[in-house]
């Protein structure tokens, strides 16, 4: 018992047939701040009533785990998370003699895990603001070559008229080829802006590569 029971890093809680603690471990009495002579025959739902889900599983007729979170424990003020595993002591005959009590701190894979999740959802984000950005492109370059039709329709035909030689409108005819030429200038510098930012987003683009899963998630465990 002092071999293995003692030096467990893990918490470790024994409890009778009456609900009883009879045995619990340095690791689980610095948990549950107190010492291991004082918790020894106090009742088991008096001790673990900090622990949510443990108390209300320890009547069942079989083996459990569950989560459960014990609040402002962790040296940072923080609440600490563990796997509660509830296991069954029988005799010989198959009776149920007691239950052990094993609590496995899992709070740095849980916050690990969860700063994944919110990773992967930023990610999904971004990737769907992408795609709207690219909808968005397709779109406006369509509009561009609708766009560019009209001025380039109303340039040829006034081209055409003074060709025709009609010095009257000469002027009004100018007008209206400036006017076209300016709304031709504006479309080809929006379409210039467009490659620019397509040549900048594409020099910052996202490249995809294998990834070591569990170094991923200690680097995000410990920054």
């Amino acid at each position: 018992r002092n071999l293995v029971i003692e030096k467990l890093h893990d918490a470790m809680i024994v409890i009778d047939n009456q609900g009883r603690i009879v045995d619990i471990n340095p690791t689980a009495a610095r948990l549950l701040r107190c010492t291991s002579r004082l918790a020894v025959a106090r009742p088991a739902n008096e001790l673990l009533k900090e622990l949510s889900g443990v108390v209300e599983q320890l009547g069942t007729p079989e083996s459990i785990d569950v989560t459960t979170r014990l609040t402002g424990d962790g040296a940072d003020g923080q609440e600490r998370i563990f796997n509660a595993s509830i296991s069954v002591l029988l005799d010989q005959k198959q009776q149920v003699q007691g239950r052990v009590v094993v609590l496995h701190d899992v709070t740095q894979q849980e916050r690990s895990a969860e700063a994944l999740r919110e990773s992967e959802t930023q990610l999904r984000v971004l990737v769907q603001q992408l795609q709207e950005l690219d909808r968005l492109k397709t779109r406006f370059m369509r509009n561009i070559n609708h766009e560019l039709r009209t001025p380039l329709t109303n340039i040829t035909l006034y081209i055409d008229l003074l060709r025709a030689g009609n010095s009257a409108n000469f002027e009004r005819y100018i007008k209206v080829l400036d006017k076209e030429a300016a709304t031709l200038r504006r479309l080809i510098e929006q379409t210039l802006d467009l490659e620019r930012m397509d040549h900048d987003s594409s020099a910052t683009s996202i490249r995809l590569q294998k990834t070591d899963l569990n170094q991923l998630l200690e680097s995000v465990a410990t920054s």
